[in-house]
């Protein structure tokens, strides 16, 4: 989704953020890092992990029920105010599904957004993204398996 559109936001951006929280998934993450570790071979990229606080991020959660799992190490905090982020990067993971858990993010995502260039979004990371309102009147999707079916009314 891109929120600028004007012919001076063209060209091809350059600086990236991930938006973590604890339960976040690692695939999620590091897949579309190791492109743009790739891709800075050949372009000079910037890249912020974004946090509430410096502390290293698990992807485990108490009620996630995983006994193993990593840690990110973020450069930035939510409220450093990272101004100049054009594309923002939002996994999903058994974290999303807690709103306590992700009201960080789904604060940073609000503010955020009228700056950004691109924002992305990464299974669950839609739903997150969805709670901060700027999917409001758009068309979106995510993984179905995260929330409970609803039931059509018969005719």
């Amino acid at each position: 989704m891109s929120p600028q559109n004007s012919p001076s936001s063209h060209g091809h951006p350059t600086r990236f953020a991930v938006a973590l929280y604890p339960g976040f998934q690692a695939l999620d993450v590091f897949g579309p890092l190791d492109i743009l570790n790739m891709l800075s071979k050949i372009r000079p990229l910037s890249l912020e992990i974004l946090s509430t606080t410096l502390d290293p991020v698990p992807t485990l959660t108490p009620s996630s029920g995983h006994s193993t799992g990593q840690s990110v190490v973020p450069t930035r905090t939510y409220a450093d105010g990272v101004d100049d982020i054009q594309v923002l990067l939002v996994p999903g993971g058994f974290g999303s599904r807690d709103p306590a858990n992700v009201a960080p993010v789904v604060e940073y995502v609000r503010a955020a957004y009228p700056r950004l260039r691109y924002l992305l979004t990464v299974c669950t990371g839609s739903a997150v993204v969805a709670t901060s309102g700027v999917l409001d009147g758009r068309r979106a999707t995510s993984n179905k398996r995260a929330w409970k079916p609803r039931r059509r009314a018969r005719a």
